[in-house]
């Protein structure tokens, strides 16, 4: 099993109390941290798992049956945010090196080179793609980095299957979509899709 870390963006939800985040941890969601940005309430997720799919799916199914006075509480995921953002001190505490051996790295006075570029800054410090910094030392044999990359595909098609679902489209309609966009592979996909819908709604 490995850990994988994401947050679960749910529905605005005006009464997400303390009672909520309490039978969240009670139930099936322990490994989550509930919060509210904005009257819209999130969970932080490091979650046991053998993929990082499956992480996120029962993630999104402990969530989505959670029980508040004996009833299903009625929480919706909206979306997944990966946690794949981390600064030079995260990178070192992952890898298991010193903050200066990170940033010699990153600056290609140590290592093959060619250290991922930053994809953004906060507050002045550079921020890399753990994905794409975990993937670049493993391609050079530097480490076996306990925390593994995010899978960005897996991101995105659950976040197109929960807009998918918001939208509430009928069996017809997706199959008339599907038509559309792979038209070589029509019956496969609609049957695909209408299953993995179906596994979300469950």
């Amino acid at each position: 099993m490995t850990t994988y870390t994401f947050t679960l963006v749910l529905n605005e939800w005006p009464n997400f109390t303390e009672e909520t985040a309490a039978a969240l941890y009670s139930g099936s969601c322990d490994d989550a941290l509930a919060g509210v940005r904005g009257g819209v309430p999130y969970l932080d997720f490091d979650r046991e798992a053998k993929s990082f799919s499956d992480a996120i799916l029962s993630a999104i199914r402990d969530v989505e049956k959670c029980k508040l006075c004996g009833k299903v509480a009625g929480l919706r995921v909206r979306r997944v945010e990966p946690y794949d953002l981390v600064n030079a001190s995260e990178i070192a505490r992952r890898a298991g090196f010193s903050r200066e051996y990170v940033r010699l790295l990153a600056s290609g006075k140590r290592g093959p080179g060619k250290f991922p570029t930053p994809v953004c800054s906060c507050a002045g410090k550079a921020l890399w793609s753990w994905t794409a910094v975990s993937a670049w030392l493993a391609d050079c044999g530097k480490t076996k980095a306990e925390h593994p990359g995010v899978d960005m595909r897996d991101v995105e098609l659950v976040n197109a299957m929960l807009t998918t679902r918001d939208c509430e489209p009928t069996d017809k309609e997706m199959g008339r979509i599907h038509g559309t966009l792979f038209p070589k592979r029509r019956s496969k996909r609609t049957k695909t899709f209408t299953a993995t819908r179906g596994a979300m709604t469950r």
